[in-house]
């Protein structure tokens, strides 16, 4: 009897620059700080493991340098600490005024969801369907548009969805996708600095 799922493992590989925010944002002088021309970023988790392994003295020491300083102060002047810094980049010439974190599974790596990739996929069907069919997407488009109470922006796509996805995400052929999460492998990832404009707000662009 033939199954009626079957498990693919793929591996994908980026075109563009990728960022999924984990919701939180970098703290200055605790997450990351300027040195030189550079902002280094520091991993926490292995930062207080090393601080775990201090003599108790060491640790009443350490605790009077951080109530007078910042996190990346004791990083950059202890040489014990430098294997903390999880990365640098260049220092921008315009700061941003907000850094935010990356998604990331347990061990640290950076992460994927596959929510997002799902996301993807139904991007690209919908691209494709317009290539085929470039007239039906021209006219609904244009429908939206023309709209006296145009859609907000996180249902403008909803026509499109129905007419040829299903009637929504919860009755739709797609329901019977389901995509893993995909880490990013060590070595294959480096960090950037990335302008995000909002494309669908009024309000001005941010940074992150």
């Amino acid at each position: 009897m033939n199954p009626i799922t079957e498990t693919l493992y793929l591996r994908l590989e980026t075109i563009t620059p990728v960022h999924v925010g984990s919701g939180d944002s970098f703290v200055p002088g605790f997450d990351f700080s300027e040195e030189g021309n550079k902002l280094k970023f520091i991993d926490q988790g292995l930062f207080f493991r090393q601080i775990s392994q201090l003599s108790e003295n060491d640790k009443l020491v350490l605790a009077k340098v951080l109530e007078n300083g910042k996190v990346l102060d004791v990083v950059r002047t202890n040489p014990r600490f430098r294997e903390a810094i999880r990365y640098e980049v260049p220092k921008p010439s315009t700061m941003p005024r907000d850094y935010k974190k990356q998604q990331r599974e347990g061990s640290g790596l950076p992460l994927l969801p596959g929510s997002s990739i799902k996301g993807s996929l139904v991007t690209a069907l919908l691209f494709q369907k317009s290539q085929q069919d470039a007239s039906a997407i021209s006219r609904e488009t244009g429908e939206i548009a023309a709209s006296k109470i145009p859609p907000k922006e996180k249902f403008a796509d909803d026509k499109l969805w129905k007419n040829w996805l299903g009637k929504d995400p919860n009755h739709s052929l797609l329901r019977l996708l389901h995509v893993g999460d995909g880490p990013f492998y060590q070595g294959e990832t480096r960090p950037l600095i990335a302008r995000v404009t909002r494309l669908v707000s009024r309000q001005p662009a941010s940074v992150g």
